[in-house]
């Protein structure tokens, strides 16, 4: 079997099957193309407008296509310095809605355009695709080369998770470190397609690691949470996917486990790693059975080592708080 194939069935096709039984729907690239404006962009134009309708019931039909164009231009086209700083833009577009100005009768005014409905996960269109071995891709346009992904997931018509798998039998190169590295190329070939990224994927199954847009690649290792959720399988993918990619579990990564830091060397995107996912879960968790059951006011204690994020786990944790008891008072102590 060519490795080209051996990567699509022992890789690829694994991990669409896996997204499927979680509800996504599979639709073949070469069917996406007319969804398209053109190779170079990334959004699937039908699906976005669809999803602005939908949940923007209060718009003018008149309306559509003006706030349309803005959306396409903040995601596409954010103007700024770095790929960080453009996927910062478009992060806040997708989390907190794009502000349009419009005439509704009353003079010009500002408006919110929300992209996705993070309550009712089901209201929103899940979409996964992929490139073929020899036969359709999806073919993204870049300054200078032309880049085809060989997994690509959707919400709403906007690319949120790039993935790269590999044979893992290749004989002389390590399949993983060769996934990585084919990733971070594309965000330099096409960076269009990753202003709206969420985190990128490389996988070989056995082994599967994540990343933000620029940032270093983490092992999901949550071998627990798979078998809490009936995961039989305990490869690298299988794990992650059952964790992360429930619906409702990847808006709340999306809205609830991502920050953006102005460092020495220049604005970086942060990501959570599991311990901080499971933590701040449970965390919110055991609030709420602390404040309608138990009403005992004992929360619990999270232990971290030093290096493992406390500061990031302690702001998700906040922020989670925050929507989920209306804004409660929240003190922090700390020494230094």
């Amino acid at each position: 079997m060519p490795f080209e194939e051996r990567e699509y069935e022992w890789v690829q096709k694994p991990f669409i099957e896996q997204l499927e039984e979680l509800g996504y729907e599979y639709c073949d690239p070469k069917d996406l193309e007319k969804e398209r404006e053109s190779l170079r962009s990334v959004l699937l134009i039908p699906r976005l407008s669809d999803a602005i309708k939908k949940l923007n019931e209060w718009l003018p039909e008149k309306h559509l296509d003006a706030v349309l164009r803005e959306v396409i231009r903040t995601i596409e086209n954010p103007a700024q310095p770095s790929l960080v700083a453009c996927n910062e833009v478009a992060h806040w577009a997708l989390v907190k809605g794009v502000n349009v100005q419009l005439d509704l009768g009353e003079g010009l005014r500002f408006y919110t355009i929300k992209l996705i409905d993070f309550d009712n996960p089901e209201n929103n269109n899940f979409l996964v695709t992929d490139s073929l071995p020899k036969r359709s891709s999806f073919k993204v346009q870049g300054h200078e080369r032309s880049v085809e992904p060989d997994i690509l997931i959707f919400v709403n018509g906007i690319p949120l998770v790039v993935v790269e798998a590999k044979d893992p039998t290749i004989v002389g190169k390590d399949p993983l470190e060769e996934a990585q590295r084919q990733l971070e190329r594309y965000q330099k070939d096409a960076p269009q397609l990753f202003y709206p990224n969420l985190f990128v994927v490389a996988t070989v199954r056995e082994q599967c690691t994540y990343a933000p847009v620029n940032g270093e690649f983490m092992f999901w290792r949550d071998e627990e949470k798979a078998r809490e959720l009936g995961v039989k399988s305990s490869t690298s993918q299988d794990v992650f996917i059952s964790c992360v990619f429930p619906k409702e579990n990847l808006l709340d990564f999306l809205r609830s486990f991502v920050a953006f830091a102005d460092e020495i060397r220049g604005k970086v995107k942060k990501i959570a790693r599991h311990p901080q996912w499971r933590a701040v879960n449970n965390a919110v968790k055991s609030a709420w059975e602390v404040r309608n059951e138990r009403k005992d006011g004992k929360g619990g204690t999270i232990w971290h080592w030093q290096g493992s994020g406390k500061t990031l786990t302690m702001l998700w944790l906040a922020l989670k708080l925050r929507r989920e008891f209306q804004n409660p008072c929240i003190v922090v102590l700390t020494d230094r």
